[in-house]
């Protein structure tokens, strides 16, 4: 079913759209490491656990495989500038495939998104915007202006992303496979998953009833498709206030939850929620034991199996997949040596994604001069008429500090009276300068 002579994505050609071959682009992406989990295995109760690493892609995520596709059907349409709104992974692959193509990339993210996964769009040299939403109208201005919008249910990129499945399908062609748990946040994934498993078996390769159950997986804290998947609906949405860490699988209205719903449904699965703290044990144990550093929201697949395993959901002898489907270097919360929980929750939810309105005003301020608070204060006030108190001012420039954004030089005699002086670190001297962009 495959190509002579293509390696990762591309070899599964002959499943995408038709696109030149002059415009077909690769980073590497595609043909991840499927490995046999024993150690962890072992501790969780599974004689056959596997782990399907997309954290090796080359921006860090299964993404990479849809934009390669996506980026390529751009190219090949004459496009020269794309735009996107993403809550994490999807804006990062956008950037880096601009980046290889010399494309100008907009990226439209909300002031949450992890610190990892905003140094990478700095490194990419994105153009940044901060945005909670992004409305339809505005979207269309971005088209009417000569861009190419990306979306998670871009037909070109969702082409990509189905490459995922035929890779695990195929190790398992002969021995077979129960089950495969997957992280669940606009639906895109899961779905395309069952897309390729039914192709798989139109081809001849699965007998019908061979298929494996899919599992979807999402936090507590914001959980449509679990929600709508228990309660035996089709509406899809996330009514209350979104509670957990991990925007990727934090899709409020997720644009393909029903099609991610008639996928668990179809292959007789099932949705799960864990909670953020439960991913971050699991992030840590993964880590631990197979020497995969995912980001908490990929390592949720890991707390899904152990508490179906506990609630006698999966078996000892059941073959299951889980998807890792991003890098722990995007999102450093389980690195933090001694924290428990509750304080690197509370630290990092603070100390690293938190660069709204005000703060990007700071940076705008510091990357022209460095500068004391009462000085930025009044700047704020003068300028853009934002008028805070001094305590705010401090509150700003301690978490911008934490966040490795601006640092503390030393102190200076201003008007006989010794004042503290700020200035962009590296990082911040590049946030700064994305921000800026129009």
């Amino acid at each position: 079913m495959t190509e002579v002579g293509e390696a990762g994505v591309w070899r599964f050609r002959r499943f995408i759209p038709p696109l030149d071959v002059r415009f077909r682009i690769s980073l590497g992406e595609g043909g991840t490491f499927l490995h046999r989990a024993e150690r962890l295995g072992r501790l969780l109760g599974f004689n056959e656990l596997y782990l399907k690493n997309e954290s090796t892609n080359p921006s860090g995520s299964f993404a990479d495989r849809g934009m390669a596709v996506e980026v390529s059907y751009a190219l090949s349409n004459g496009y020269v500038k794309l735009a996107c709104f993403s809550r994490g992974n999807l804006g990062v692959s956008a950037a880096a495939y601009a980046a290889k193509t010399g494309l100008e990339c907009h990226v439209y993210i909300p002031p949450q998104i992890e610190r990892g996964k905003l140094y990478q769009l700095i490194a990419y040299e994105a153009r940044i915007a901060f945005k909670e939403n992004i409305t339809r109208d505005y979207v269309k201005e971005l088209i009417n202006g000569g861009y190419h919008f990306i979306t998670p249910t871009s037909p070109y990129f969702l082409s990509g992303l189905k490459t995922l499945a035929y890779e695990v399908m195929e190790g398992f062609r002969k021995d077979g496979l129960d089950a495969v748990v997957i992280p669940v946040g606009d639906g895109g994934n899961i779905s395309m998953f069952w897309e390729a498993v039914k192709e798989f078996r139109e081809l001849g390769f699965l007998n019908r009833g061979d298929e494996p159950r899919l599992i979807a997986v999402q936090s507590e804290g914001c959980m449509p498709v679990v929600q709508a998947f228990r309660r035996g609906v089709n509406v899809v949405k996330w009514r209350k206030k979104i509670n957990t860490f991990f925007q990727d699988i934090a899709s409020p209205n997720p644009s393909m939850g029903e099609y991610a719903l008639k996928a668990i449904r179809e292959s007789k699965g099932t949705a799960i929620a864990v909670s953020d703290e439960k991913i971050i044990d699991a992030a840590k144990q993964l880590a631990k034991t197979e020497g995969i550093l995912a980001e908490p929201a990929a390592a949720s697949t890991i707390a899904a199996v152990k508490k179906l395993k506990e609630n006698n959901m999966l078996g000892h002898g059941d073959r299951v997949v889980c998807i890792i489907t991003g890098s722990g270097l995007k999102e450093p919360v389980i690195t933090h040596p001694t924290a428990k929980f509750q304080h690197t929750i509370a630290t990092s939810s603070r100390i690293f994604d938190r660069i709204g309105k005000t703060k990007s005003l700071i940076l705008k301020i510091l990357y022209e001069n460095p500068m004391h608070g009462y000085g930025i204060m009044k700047l704020l006030r003068e300028r853009y008429g934002v008028v805070i108190s001094m305590p705010s001012i401090y509150q700003h420039l301690t978490e911008l500090t934490e966040a490795g954004l601006v640092e503390v030089k030393p102190a200076v005699t201003w008007r006989k009276r010794k004042k503290i002086i700020y200035e962009l670190t590296i990082a911040g001297r590049k946030t700064a300068q994305q921000i800026s962009k129009p």
